[in-house]
C-alpha cells in the first residue's frame, strides 16, 4: 500500500493534449505569421542534422583533454607565466 498522494503537475507532462499536438505540429511552421511549406522545415531539419555532428567534433576537440589545443594550455599552465 503506498501512502504517496498523487502529484497533480505530474500529467501535464505525461499525457498527450491536443494543444500539445498543436504546438509540436504547426507551431514550428507558423511562429512568425507565415505558414511555411513543408519542404523549407524538411530542408531546415536536414541542415541540422548535418550540422549537429559537425559541432560536436567541434567542441570535443576544443575541450577535450587528449586534443593538442587543452594539451597547449595545460602545459602553459604548468610552467607558469613568462
Amino acid at each position: 500500500m503506498s501512502t504517496e498522494l498523487p502529484n497533480p503537475i505530474r500529467p501535464a507532462f505525461t499525457e498527450p493534449t491536443d494543444e500539445g499536438h498543436v504546438i509540436v505540429n504547426i507551431g514550428p511552421s507558423n511562429i512568425d505569421g507565415v505558414l511555411r511549406p513543408t519542404a523549407h522545415l524538411y530542408f531546415a531539419s536536414l541542415v541540422g542534422l548535418v550540422m549537429t555532428p559537425i559541432i560536436v567534433a567541434l567542441t570535443n576537440y576544443y575541450t577535450s583533454s587528449n586534443y593538442r589545443p587543452v594539451q597547449k594550455i595545460v602545459h602553459a599552465s604548468e610552467t607558469g607565466h613568462a
